[in-house]
């Protein structure tokens, strides 16, 4: 049997889907949350250490994300175009 590492979504809860499933997406590599209108934030995504894309392009609504993607060690792609109103903290 062969187990999806991939997930899209685009629902308004994103937040709680990722805290109840955290055992079930631990294999997780692919995240994409591509025109999410609803999603204001990135969350916590600390809990997918095998994380290796992250997308979330037109996000039009999209104003920051968690710090934990700087955890993330297997990450090789972030992409966030057309995330207008996105601000990164830096510091």
């Amino acid at each position: 049997m062969s187990i999806s590492t991939n997930l899209m979504l685009t629902v308004k809860d994103i937040n709680q889907i990722l805290k109840d499933n955290t055992k079930n997406l631990k294999n997780l590599t692919v995240l994409n949350f591509d025109k999410c209108e609803f999603l204001r934030q990135i969350p916590d995504v600390s809990n997918l250490p095998n994380l290796e894309e992250l997308s979330f392009e037109y996000c039009e609504n999209l104003i920051t994300f968690h710090n934990s993607i700087g955890v993330l060690n297997k990450l090789q792609i972030l992409s966030a175009e057309g995330c207008w109103k996105l601000r990164l903290d830096l510091s």
